[in-house]
């Protein structure tokens, strides 16, 4: 195998994972920290600009791509422990509204401590892409024009089906979620299952897929 092939097929396994962990975040990021969900595009925004900074830092800091991986597990972490660091419940009070004799402090408290939170969700997200970035320029750097981009699409949309077939299979969530979404009835996160008349298909095969690749 040439060695331009094997830059391409590493080119094309790096954008795979960055569109599976893109979609990701965008789902698991909204759960965890519900306010964030308000803002539809967060994870989008921030994959973009820690995309681009992330190329464009490859040719003079190429040393940022192996911070990938330490990065992704303290945004991780911090993302699983939302819920015992108080961040999932967050809400994003109107200051505004004010009752007689009530106190504002504490509403403005709020506000600005829930704006904190999405900004730092936002510069969380945009750091890990950015080493993500990193990886990209590098390997996009020596392989002629044509086959990059190729390799680049052929790896973004293999990650694009890889989430819609998880999709469409509903795949079950890690069993600390389900734990914690029994313990919450009210949970707005909880998928909600979809029965057809007479029994328990749940949306699996090709219609299901495709339903999955559209949401996607």
């Amino acid at each position: 195998m040439k060695a331009d092939d094997t830059t391409a097929i590493k080119l094309a396994l790096a954008t795979f994972a960055i569109l599976v962990l893109e979609l990701a975040m965008i789902r698991w990021l909204a759960t965890q920290v519900r306010i964030a969900a308000y803002f539809a595009n967060l994870v989008l925004v921030a994959a973009f600009l820690g995309m681009g900074l992330g190329v464009g830092l490859a040719r003079t800091r190429p040393g940022l791509a192996r911070w990938t991986i330490p990065v992704l597990a303290v945004v991780s972490i911090l993302l699983a422990a939302a819920t015992p660091l108080g961040l999932t419940h967050l809400t994003f009070p109107d200051p505004a509204i004010s009752l007689w004799g009530a106190e504002t402090a504490g509403t403005w408290f709020q506000f600005v401590r829930s704006a904190l939170v999405v900004l730092a969700c936002f510069w969380g997200m945009a750091s890990v892409f950015v080493f993500l970035g990193t990886q990209v320029g590098l390997l996009f750097e020596p392989l002629p024009p044509l086959k990059a981009y190729s390799a680049d699409l052929a790896g973004s949309f293999a990650g694009v089906l890889a989430m819609a077939a998880v999709a469409a299979l509903w795949a079950p969530p890690s069993r600390v979620d389900r734990a914690r979404r029994a313990a919450d009835p009210v949970d707005p996160a909880r998928p909600v299952e979809r029965r057809r008349g007479g029994g328990g298909h749940r949306g699996r095969g090709l219609f299901g897929f495709r339903r999955a690749l559209l949401a996607v």
